[in-house]
């Protein structure tokens, strides 16, 4: 849960990200209900304490997955273009949770068809893999 506020607060504040998608930043998956588009999902699919000889540390290591969604392949770039240089590299305090790194891992991009709304709905996908290294908050 801190590393999604850390996410949402940091490419909700970044202008680049925030002209693109305003404040559609969701966690795990975009609700239904809002189909303006890009959009941004925050997933989480796993997350441990930093082994260390020493003991157990309040560092966390935490794959993340960000996944730029919009109806055209331009959009989608576009987004993952500001996600990009909003977080990749980057280290701060976010959203009150300290980032020590957060590295680009990998990207994928999917075509998909959204069979609710009709064959020819289909949205542009680009995951974007991250490895984010935070300390939990006291």
């Amino acid at each position: 849960m801190f590393s999604y506020v850390a996410l949402f607060t940091q490419l909700t504040d970044d202008p680049g990200v925030s002209a693109l998608v305003d404040e559609r930043v969701f966690p795990e998956f975009a609700p239904m209900t809002n189909q303006t588009y890009p959009q941004i999902v925050i997933a989480t699919p796993d997350a441990a304490n930093e082994p260390t000889f020493d003991g157990p540390i309040n560092l966390m290591d935490e794959k993340i997955d960000v996944v730029a969604i919009a109806k055209t392949i331009t959009d989608v770039v576009a987004v993952a273009k500001a996600i990009l240089a909003a977080i990749d590299g980057q280290t701060g305090t976010w959203g009150g949770t300290v980032i020590k790194g957060c590295f680009l891992k990998g990207t994928s991009n999917t075509l998909a068809t959204i069979p609710d709304l009709g064959p020819d709905y289909k949205l542009e996908m680009t995951t974007l893999t991250f490895r984010l290294r935070y300390d939990l908050p006291a």
